[in-house]
């Protein structure tokens, strides 16, 4: 499908984005992010219980009993992802932190 440079299908999203999208088979960095979540879950083990034991320690840190939850610290690790693009010079992986945390966030639903 082809658009006009600057033209926008959808809202927020350019012509190039869906472009680089069918180069890459629609795909493209969703096959990267599941490749990541693949190793973490190797190497970090369960996500559920990993968040589970985040949100325990950041309680006991900060002193707030059970306040925070696992869903908490995804929505908290999705903001450092976003506060390191604001501040800093932006990175693909960042990106895809975000997708991947966005993934396993909806994985608690």
């Amino acid at each position: 499908m082809k658009y006009k440079k600057g033209e926008q299908k959808n809202k927020g999203f350019s012509v190039e984005v869906f472009e680089e999208m069918e180069k890459k088979g629609g795909a493209g960095i969703l096959e990267e992010v599941k490749q990541v979540l693949k190793e973490r879950a190797r190497s970090h083990g369960d996500f559920k219980k990993n968040f589970e034991s985040i949100a325990t320690f950041w309680n006991e840190y900060l002193d707030l009993g059970d306040k925070i939850k696992p869903k908490d610290v995804v929505v908290m690790m999705e903001l450092l992802k976003i506060a390191r693009i604001k501040d800093g010079e932006p990175r693909k992986d960042d990106w895809k932190d975000i997708i991947g945390y966005a993934t396993l966030g909806s994985r608690l639903i």
